[in-house]
């Protein structure tokens, strides 16, 4: 691995820093192997692929760039969230759901804090965070059970971080 990374940084086609070469006796260390795709991934047309090189191998050149992304200071997009957000509760269908996919860091939590919203987040820390910063009265799910079995608990939790929620549901 390490003698491809320096080729590769040899003729300019990767920029691999010190850190991603220290991370190699690191992995070698803790006993990190591999794991085939297809036998945790739950979409049957993953059930060819081996690992993430393969996966990776099958889909390079695949993007096509339809149009250039324009870029806008973030003051503009701010005043655009507002202006989107305002029109929908003032203006939008009763009854229908609205999503907006934003960054992060454009404002979206003060501006859903200060107003009757519901708000889905992906993780119980985050959950928890903005419901401290939400001044009026709401309602919030309730974090996850724990078990006497610490080995469950570790487990469980794992799943959660690395994205593998129907397994950890599984185990529940």
């Amino acid at each position: 691995m390490k003698r491809t990374m320096e080729k590769y940084n040899n003729e300019g086609k990767s920029d691999y820093t010190q850190n991603n070469f220290n991370i190699l006796p690191y992995v070698n260390k803790i006993k990190y192997h591999p794991m085939t795709i297809y036998s945790f991934s739950p979409f049957p047309e993953y059930n060819y692929l081996h690992d993430i090189v393969s996966a990776a191998s099958d889909v390079r050149g695949l993007i096509e760039i339809i149009e250039p992304t324009r870029k806008i200071k973030i003051n503009e997009a701010e005043e655009i969230m507002k202006k989107k957000y305002d029109e929908v509760t003032n203006s939008g269908e009763t009854g229908k759901l609205y999503l907006f996919s934003l960054p992060t860091a454009i404002g979206k939590t003060e501006l859903l804090t200060d107003n009757m919203s519901t708000i889905a987040l992906p993780t119980y820390d985050l959950k928890n965070e903005i419901s401290r910063r939400i001044t009026m009265d709401h309602l919030m799910t309730p974090d996850p059970i724990g078990f006497d079995d610490e080995y469950i608990n570790t487990k469980l939790q794992y799943y959660f971080i690395i994205g593998l929620p129907t397994k950890a549901m599984g185990i529940i």
